[in-house]
């Protein structure tokens, strides 16, 4: 089995390995994270490094398929942001707000399968009594996000993959530039120790 395939993606049973993978690093390090940046921080840098190194490794390629970028740049817009951006905000603020990197990741894994059973800690009809835990509602938000993009990805630009990863990232850069700077504004800029 060779690791690349000829459109240079991983072969799909690496991609098997390496999607929970990546999730859960994702979620592991927005648990951590908290303690040094806020929700907002860790979304704009995490997109705005995305960007750039993706802008260093593919630039020939974003080059070649900018004019098909530049024609869907709305749609490109908004499920970038919505898909990467404001999706990693709710996640990080989920993490914020005292989710359990288990519970926000099984909710995010079962999409939405066993959902129910998990925020209810196994007693669907508790939910009547208890409520669902801040946390776990807004990884519950997080679900209605990622199926949104899902669906929309349908409808991506006839790009090169890492070219629309390139054009997510920077669109998911520039969503979460608001939040940053009204989080900065909110401090009077001050940066975390």
């Amino acid at each position: 089995m060779k690791f690349l395939q000829a459109n240079g993606l991983p072969h799909p049973y690496v991609m098997l390995f390496l999607a929970p993978l990546f999730w859960a690093t994702s979620n592991v390090t927005g648990k951590l994270g908290k303690a040094w940046l806020s929700p907002y921080a860790f979304t704009f840098w995490r997109w705005l490094l995305a960007t750039a190194l993706l802008s260093l490794l593919f630039r020939r390629q974003i080059r070649a398929d900018w004019p098909q970028l530049k024609a869907r740049a709305g749609w490109l817009f908004v499920v970038g942001g919505s898909g990467f951006a404001l999706f990693n905000v709710v996640l990080y603020g989920a993490f914020a707000r005292g989710a359990s990197v288990v519970n926000v990741s099984m909710i995010t894994a079962l999409i939405p399968l066993g959902v129910l059973w998990l925020v209810s800690r196994g007693e669907p009809l508790a939910l009547r009594e208890n409520g669902i835990a801040l946390g776990d509602s807004l990884a519950l938000v997080n679900v209605v996000i990622y199926a949104g993009y899902s669906l929309a990805l349908r409808r991506a630009p006839p790009v090169h993959w890492a070219s629309l990863l390139w054009a997510m990232c920077a669109a998911a850069t520039l969503v979460s530039v608001p939040f940053y700077a009204a989080e900065l504004w909110t401090r009077g800029f001050h940066l975390p120790p």
